[in-house]
């Protein structure tokens, strides 16, 4: 299994997608995508902060703390003949120049 850091934060959003009926998977390094039913989505905003905070609490052995950045995007929106994917990276890049630590969901642009 992954150790360090980077395993960490893979347990983390695990246990945070747990019971969620969504399939969360690592696409890149440092990118996670995670696919759940809209009906969990008030339970999943409810919970941003516990997990950006857990995220943010877990370090490597040289004390940098990570950061976790969140771009939401639905199938069932206003432009359904857009791209839910592009959407949703448009929202994670907002939040990444916020400050990153953050989580935007796409109609709120």
């Amino acid at each position: 299994g992954r150790t360090g850091l980077r395993g960490r934060i893979d347990e983390l959003l695990t246990q945070w997608g747990e019971g969620k009926n969504g399939l969360l998977r690592r696409y890149d390094r440092d990118r996670y995508m995670f696919i759940f039913e809209n009906r969990y989505l008030e339970e999943i905003s409810g919970a941003k902060f516990d997990i950006l905070g857990k995220i943010h609490a877990a370090a490597n052995p040289s004390g940098i703390h990570a950061t976790l950045s969140v771009g939401v995007a639905f199938a069932d929106r206003e432009n359904p003949e857009g791209d839910i994917f592009k959407d949703a990276d448009t929202a994670l890049y907002r939040v990444k120049e916020d400050g990153k630590n953050g989580f935007l969901v796409s109609d709120d642009l």
